[in-house]
């Protein structure tokens, strides 16, 4: 949103204007137009709505929206986000989705695996959003998965579990078929 281009690689962002054809350098300023003042930045995320979502040490904050998310102590590693239908969805490292509401209000969490299997594909997610609204994740770590969640049952289905792959990238060009 915004014509901004937003890159995460190892620890680093840049935020690249496309109206003006440059990096935008000047962090602090930017962060204050967000609302975003005086806080620690540890992590940010675009929705497939071109939402910023900015993460603090205390809080998961929809820019677009205004909403603010609080963290909890022990809470596993956010990893990616989602909206659907006026619903955010927040995708945890120990395999849990949570959903909130468009105030930001927590409504449901569902987890895809016991905590023994989560932890084997905790290493990096990829989650997409198919025409039809159900939601793909690409897990990795010691093995890799393919998970569908649907927002409108709350329920995960595993499409694939293995060991010796990477996933990497996957598109859902219709209701009915997935690329990986």
């Amino acid at each position: 949103g915004e014509d901004r281009l937003w890159v995460k690689n190892w620890f680093k962002v840049k935020c690249f204007c496309l109206k003006h054809d440059r990096y935008i350098n000047d962090f602090d300023s930017l962060y204050a137009s967000l609302g975003i003042e005086d806080e620690e930045i540890t992590d940010l995320f675009v929705d497939s709505g071109k939402h910023l979502w900015v993460v603090t040490p205390t809080h998961i904050v929809n820019t677009t929206a205004g909403f603010r998310i609080e963290r909890k102590a022990g809470d596993a590693s956010l990893q990616d986000i989602e909206r659907h239908e006026g619903e955010s969805f927040l995708f945890y490292s120990n395999s849990e989705v949570r959903c909130y509401d468009k105030e930001g209000s927590f409504l449901y969490g569902r987890s895809a695996y016991s905590d023994e299997r989560a932890q084997q594909v905790t290493i990096s997610s990829l989650v997409i959003k198919s025409p039809d609204g159900n939601m793909y994740q690409l897990r990795n770590g010691a093995s890799c998965a393919c998970l569908q969640f649907n927002p409108r049952t709350k329920t995960w289905k595993e499409m694939l579990f293995a060991k010796g792959y990477t996933l990497h990238t996957i598109i859902a060009p219709s209701d009915t078929s997935i690329y990986i």
